[in-house]
């Protein structure tokens, strides 16, 4: 692992499921315990042959980290989850470290509140510069906020600089070249990707596969359930009926690869991945996974073409081009893509365009 005990005892840890959910940030304690986890399979901790293992109160090992790596100026851990030790049944889990910004709330006052995923700041014509400064843009003008509206940065997020907002207030994890002119839930987008308006993301399934489909037997659960199941269920049954949450209610979001051009009014199912180079025509509702320079469009969205013959999306895949910055544009003839890809690979020896994430301590440490 190459991460010495003192660094993990020294600093909180922000972890997700690989697909994205959030679990919560948690920090290990000298004497072995795990703070902030509920769950019972994993309360203690240890370092063991390299790995940091985590344990229930019987002792089983429940999680395995087994790489530590310094990327991009952070620590991240990589790891599995074996429910119940079971080896045939695994989950990939990923650690970050995060900072502890709380305490530097009185010296920024634009902290609002401190959440596991991210902080909510006041916009302020500082903050503003701060993120600009950073490589957060806000569209086509400088400043489109208000005195005094909020925006969401991220504590642990893989966002670039040069990627850009032209709604919303939420920062996600945006690659490079980017942009969006939609509202964004928490979800991961490569770089060169071209957003416009009125996308929307897939919220939670209901149980198809159940006798009924109906939400009114798990969502009345108050305060935050609806108010008529709430009020239907102690009605009919005296409050006696649990609630039954279906299996995998919201999948993880969607993944935007590179280069990616979503269309006006797109529609994307949870849980399936937009391929490098692909288009998405106006209108359409994507529900499954589009393979690599794809144009699809309809409802359901169908493969219209394929933007290039195999051999240039293959020589396209194979060079990677969108880890270089805009200079390969420039020296590159954009216009043809056997010729573009030439260029690119020409550039494959060159060094890569590999900026440090763009996280909520780096707004604080500019503005504190």
């Amino acid at each position: 692992m190459m991460i010495p005990a003192t660094t993990l005892v020294r600093q909180k840890w922000d972890f997700v499921r690989r697909g994205g959910e959030r679990i919560g940030t948690l920090q290990f304690a000298a004497d072995g315990r795990v703070i902030g986890q509920t769950s019972p399979f994993e309360q203690h901790w240890s370092l063991t042959q390299d790995q940091l293992v985590l344990s229930g109160d019987g002792g089983l090992a429940t999680t395995c980290f087994h790489t530590a790596m310094l990327a991009h100026g952070r620590w991240m851990l990589l790891g599995d989850f074996l429910p119940l030790g079971w080896p045939d049944h695994h989950e990939l889990h990923e650690g970050e470290r995060v900072e502890d910004w709380e305490s530097v709330r009185d010296t920024v006052p634009e902290i609002l509140s401190v959440f596991h995923e991210a902080v909510l700041f006041r916009t302020s014509s500082r903050v503003i510069a701060a993120l600009t400064g950073l490589g957060i843009y806000f569209g086509r003008s400088v400043n489109r906020f208000a005195e005094g509206d909020v925006v969401f940065v991220p504590r642990a997020g893989r966002t670039e600089p040069y990627c850009s907002y032209s709604i919303g207030n939420r920062i996600v994890e945006m690659g490079a070249f980017s942009y969006t002119e939609s509202p964004l839930p928490d979800m991961r987008i490569g770089r060169y990707c071209s957003i416009a308006s009125g996308l929307d993301v897939f919220k939670d399934r209901h149980p198809v596969e159940w006798a009924t489909s109906s939400s009114i037997s798990y969502d009345f659960i108050a305060p935050i359930g609806y108010q008529a199941f709430i009020a239907a269920q102690e009605h009919f049954n005296q409050g006696r009926m649990p609630p039954r949450r279906p299996d995998t209610l919201m999948a993880p979001p969607p993944t935007l690869e590179h280069d990616i051009w979503i269309g006006q009014n797109v529609q994307l199912a949870r849980g399936i991945t937009i391929g490098t180079g692909s288009v998405i025509a106006a209108g359409a509702v994507v529900t499954r996974d589009v393979p690599p320079y794809s144009i699809m469009g309809g409802v359901p969205a169908r493969k219209i073409k394929q933007r290039f013959s195999d051999r240039v999306v293959e020589r396209m895949l194979g060079t990677r081009w969108w880890r270089h910055g805009p200079d390969l544009l420039q020296a590159a003839d954009i216009t043809d893509p056997e010729r573009f890809v030439d260029t690119a690979d020409a550039w494959s020896e060159r060094a890569p365009f590999e900026p440090r994430f763009i996280w909520a301590e780096d707004l604080i440490a500019k503005l504190a």
